[in-house]
Formats: structure tokens, C-alpha cells, sequence
């Protein structure tokens, strides 16, 4: 078996790509939007990264890197970072709105009576809507994933750094104290969860867009919760980016101020644990930051939470999906 057949074989029956629900929630979307709108969304969407990218490229040349102010690392990683933080958020936005009229747009064209009928038809569909999300983002989620891969192939680099001893180092003096073997594993619960958060956050917002759909009748009272979580989303991200400031006077991503609590909101309401994948960076945090060593594990528990409240939200939604007569 090839590894893309064992890789897909992993995958529940209902986000599968020759699943019959979730191949006809994909080619819904398709035929929704011409093949030009689509193509000059795409166009529109990389020029507007591209000149994202190139901004920050200039900024770094200035020294004066977006955000991360007297950041001395990776010049990759200075250049990437505001780029990438800003997609991962547009990411979040797209998840939660895609969905929202799910339900109502069958129920228009009269389908949603007849996907009820089948066995499990309302929760096969609300969970087959959930899967073509990531399907749908695909390309945006391979530029967000494949720089934090090469960063975490870069912290395991400069893990060797000082004949192996650098993890040693830096957990000297630090509070609390944790032997070497707890520091490695904190260090990879970190790194774990930088690599996988995004998908979660992204994954969660997709659920809550979801059950908001379902759950709520009224399309109007529906509509302005989904508003006021994309404002109270953004409001967070936007805090935890004027936290950081572009001067970093008092910056919580400059590890050397701020505590443990900060790091841990600029992780999943920020930069979605992109901060931690620099080495250098966390190490400061661990000795600079009462308690910081913890941010990464405590950043995979937050996140393992979430990943069961999505799962519960999808469950709710297609409870509730497939209750009858539902208009």
C-alpha cells in the first residue's frame, strides 16, 4: 500500500476523499463559484501575501523586523513571521464564516430532507462539511504548515549546538527547576503543539461555524453571533499583537518581560505558537519568564482541550442538524 493510500486509510469513512457526502459537499462549493472567481480570488489573494512578505522583507533590511522589535534570529524566520501570523488568522476568519450557511443553502435547494433520510444523513453531512473545509483550504494550509516543519527541523539542528549541551544550559537557574530529560519533554510538547495548533484552531472554528448554523434557527441571531465571535477573535489577536509592538518597549515576545500567563495567550490567541518554534526565543522564556519553561506543554493541554471541544461541537451540530423538520 502506498503511503498516500496507508495515510488516507487513517482518516474516519466520512472525511475520506472518495466518501459519496463529502465528495458532493466539495463539488457543491465548486459549482457555487465560476472557475474566474475563483482564479481571481487565488491571483488577488498571493499578491496580497506576496506584497505582505515583501514589506516585511523590507522592514527586517531596516532593522526594524515587524513585531518582533530587537529580534536577533533566524532572518528567515523575522522575514516569515508577520506574513505567516496574519494567514493563520485569515485562515481562522475563512473556517468560521465558510459554513454558516451550510444548512440553510440545502434546505433552499430542497437537499436537506433527502441527505436526512439516509442513515445518519444529517450528522454524515454536517461531519462531511467539517472535512471539506480542510480540503477546500488545502493550499493555505500547506503554507502555513510547511515553514513551521523546516523550523522544527531547525530547533532539532540547534539542539546539537554546544557538543548537545544546549538544552542543558538553559535549564540552569531557571524556576522551577526540571531535570533534562522533563526540559526535552517539555521542549517537544511545545514544539508539538506549534506544529498542530493551527489546524486545531482552524478545525474548532469550522465546528463552532457549524453548531452556531445548526444550533440557531433564526439565520439572522445566527449570523450575529458568528459577527461577534470574528470580532472577539480579532480583538485578541489584535491585543496580542499590540502587546508585542513593533518597538517592543514592553513586549511579551521578546521573553524578557510579561509572564507565563502571556506567553501562553500570545500563543493560542496570537501567533498560534508560531514564537515558540524559534529556539533561541524559548529558551529566553524559560530563563527569563518565571514558569516559562511550562508554556509549551501547558500549549498542548489548551490544545488537546480544544480538539475536544470540536469534537463536541460537532456532535452538537449534527444532533441538531438532524432533528425533523427543521426550517
Amino acid at each position: 500500500m502506498r503511503a498516500h493510500e496507508h495515510l488516507v486509510a487513517q482518516f474516519p469513512t466520512w472525511a475520506r476523499p472518495g466518501n459519496p457526502m463529502l465528495r458532493y459537499m466539495l463539488q457543491r462549493e465548486e459549482r457555487r463559484h465560476s472557475r474566474l472567481v475563483r482564479l481571481a480570488t487565488n491571483v488577488i489573494g498571493a499578491g496580497v501575501l506576496i506584497a505582505v512578505l515583501l514589506f516585511s522583507y523590507h522592514m527586517f533590511q531596516e532593522d526594524k523586523p515587524l513585531v518582533l522589535g530587537d529580534f536577533h534570529g533566524s532572518p528567515l524566520f523575522a522575514v516569515l513571521y508577520v506574513p505567516l501570523a496574519l494567514l493563520q488568522f485569515f485562515t481562522m476568519l475563512v473556517a468560521i464564516l465558510i459554513p454558516a450557511n451550510t444548512v440553510a443553502l440545502e434546505q433552499a435547494r430542497g437537499t436537506w430532507e433527502t441527505l436526512k433520510i439516509t442513515s445518519h444523513g444529517g450528522e454524515l453531512a454536517i461531519r462531511a462539511r467539517w472535512a471539506a473545509e480542510f480540503y477546500q483550504m488545502r493550499w493555505l494550509l500547506a503554507i502555513i504548515l510547511v515553514p513551521r516543519l523546516f523550523f522544527a527541523g531547525r530547533m532539532l539542528v540547534d539542539l546539537t549546538a554546544y557538543q548537545g549541551r544546549h538544552l542543558d544550559l538553559y535549564l540552569i537557574g531557571i524556576t522551577p527547576e526540571v531535570p533534562l530529560a522533563v526540559g526535552l519533554a517539555l521542549l517537544a510538547a511545545g514544539m508539538t503543539a506549534s506544529l498542530v495548533l493551527p489546524l486545531v484552531l482552524i478545525g474548532f472554528n469550522a465546528a463552532l461555524g457549524l453548531s452556531l448554523a445548526t444550533v440557531i434557527r433564526r439565520r439572522q441571531i445566527a449570523s450575529l453571533c458568528r459577527l461577534a465571535v470574528v470580532i472577539g477573535e480579532g480583538f485578541g489577536f489584535g491585543l496580542a499583537l499590540l502587546a508585542a509592538d513593533v518597538n517592543s518597549r514592553t513586549s511579551w515576545t521578546t521573553s524578557n518581560t510579561g509572564s507565563w500567563r502571556d506567553h501562553l495567550f500570545f500563543a493560542l490567541g496570537g501567533d498560534h505558537g508560531l514564537r515558540l518554534m524559534d529556539l533561541r526565543t524559548q529558551f529566553e522564556m524559560w530563563a527569563d519568564v518565571r514558569y516559562g519553561v511550562l508554556v509549551g506543554g501547558l500549549t498542548l493541554i489548551a490544545m488537546i482541550v480544544l480538539a475536544l471541544l470540536t469534537n463536541n461541537l460537532l456532535h452538537m451540530a449534527a444532533r441538531h442538524a438532524s432533528l425533523p423538520g427543521r426550517e
